[in-house]
């Protein structure tokens, strides 16, 4: 099941957290999870290695999973959206 999704559009859906079952969709390439009120990321969101444009801007984010994997993580994306609580 969603073994060839490569997008999802979940902005204004007042989701608390993503699941971690969520790199299960391995041809994943834009995820847009804006406008919620998510508070942390999964650490297995670094294993997406498909993913190239993450959206989590407007959500209640306070730090990212692991310093040193989200900046691994980064360098391959073309794009990252955020906004920090209260910015």
């Amino acid at each position: 099941m969603f073994v060839t999704t490569t997008q999802v559009k979940a902005a204004c859906n007042d989701l608390e957290d993503l699941p971690r079952d969520i790199v299960k969709m391995k041809a994943l390439v834009d995820l847009d999870v804006s406008d919620n009120v998510i508070e942390s990321l999964p650490q297995t969101l670094c294993k997406m290695t498909s993913l190239r444009q993450l959206n989590v801007a407007d959500n209640r984010i306070m730090e990212f999973p692991a310093v040193r994997r989200i900046t691994s993580f980064i360098k391959h994306r073309t794009s990252l959206e955020t906004t920090m609580p209260g910015a």
